[in-house]
């Protein structure tokens, strides 16, 4: 057995599964039944590296903080983030 195997008492490997759904966005569902968080992602936003202020439109193709990230190499972002700083915005 790998060492990455041997401490994790399920047995399955701490690598995420990243799933499409129908309507195109993503989310990351663990190899294990005990975990049933899921991870919805949006196809248009993604992420920096950034401390702060990480989340872009599809449409700002390079990180305008100065972490020279880009669109294309980043993951999109996690819909329950963007949700949260769509609500800051507002209120």
């Amino acid at each position: 057995m790998s060492e990455e195997l041997k401490g994790n008492p399920s047995g399955a490997s701490d690598l995420l599964i990243f799933c499409q759904r129908m309507d195109g966005r993503f989310y990351q569902k663990p190899p294990t039944k005990e975990n049933k968080m899921e991870i919805i992602t949006n196809p248009n936003y993604w992420d920096c590296e950034c401390e702060e202020n990480f989340i872009h439109p599809k449409t700002v193709t390079e990180c305008p903080n100065g972490c020279e990230y880009d669109e294309e190499f980043s993951p999109d972002s996690r819909e329950n983030e963007i949700d949260l700083l769509l609500k800051n915005r507002t209120d």
